[in-house]
């Protein structure tokens, strides 16, 4: 009985030497870029302090794309609603014009239309195209806000998009 136990701790020594001599020390870097916390030299310093350096510029960069997209979406959104109010007008404009064609065929030269019902009409259009310039109005002033981001991302050697993507 003796002879197996012996045995078996001759074979666990060995696999144990093995195996340690098969260890493979960790590279100081990885395929991400970035480093290892284990060796820190003076190497290593200066490639944590390069990489750190990389990272704020892109982050700073980042930053300031969000900042670009925030003002261009506000941007779209007010000129997806001017031109919602534009249709909006249009078709007011297109009922108007139907009932007025109407009216036109009528013998008595009175029509569907009522002197008060024109003159909502007129009020309804009135509106419409006060919210349609004020919508254009925001419009042009978010377009300056957007110019001014462009010139200051050109002044630092960067580069936006002058109009929309889908125009």
């Amino acid at each position: 009985m003796k002879l197996p136990t012996a045995a078996l701790i001759v074979c666990f020594l060995l696999a144990g030497v093995s195996c340690r001599s098969s260890y493979v020390q960790p590279s100081s870097g990885d395929d991400n870029g970035t480093i290892s916390g284990r060796a820190f030299d003076a190497g290593s310093l200066e490639q944590i302090k390069e990489k750190h350096k990389e990272n704020f510029i892109l982050s700073k960069k980042l930053e300031e794309e969000a900042d670009w997209l925030r003002v261009r979406l506000q941007m779209v959104e007010a000129e997806l609603k001017a031109n919602r109010t534009k249709e909006i007008e249009l078709k007011l404009l297109l009922e108007m014009a139907k009932y007025a064609k109407s009216s036109d065929w009528l013998p008595d030269g009175e029509g569907f239309i009522t002197d008060r019902q024109k003159a909502i009409w007129d009020a309804r259009l009135d509106v419409t195209r006060e919210d349609y310039k004020l919508s254009l109005a925001k419009v042009r002033l978010l377009q300056r806000d957007l110019d001014e981001l462009r010139s200051e991302f050109a002044e630092r050697g960067r580069h936006a998009p002058k109009n929309s993507v889908f125009k």
